[in-house]
């Protein structure tokens, strides 16, 4: 299965399922499919903030991550292949 399928994010919510963990809803950019995952309230907020366009005093985790990659000559560009 090659086929790569372009997500978005949808919402993200308090979830129902778990508490203090939050449900982000993901839906295909040229489709109607939807996948809602629960996340920690820590990956809930950064993905808020970067939803939003603020910049936080300092890099957070993801951030640090991508720079890292870039100084070393890497270039984050996708995620795929998120099997089990």
């Amino acid at each position: 299965m090659d086929k790569k399928v372009e997500l978005q994010v949808l919402n993200i919510t308090n979830s129902q399922a778990q508490v203090g963990a939050f449900a982000m809803l993901l839906g295909e950019v040229d489709g109607e499919r939807q996948l809602p995952i629960i996340i920690g309230p820590a990956e809930a907020q950064a993905t808020a903030l970067y939803l939003k366009g603020i910049k936080t005093p300092r890099p957070l985790t993801h951030e640090l991550f991508t720079t890292s990659l870039t100084v070393l000559g890497g270039k984050p560009d996708t995620c795929a292949d998120l099997q089990s």
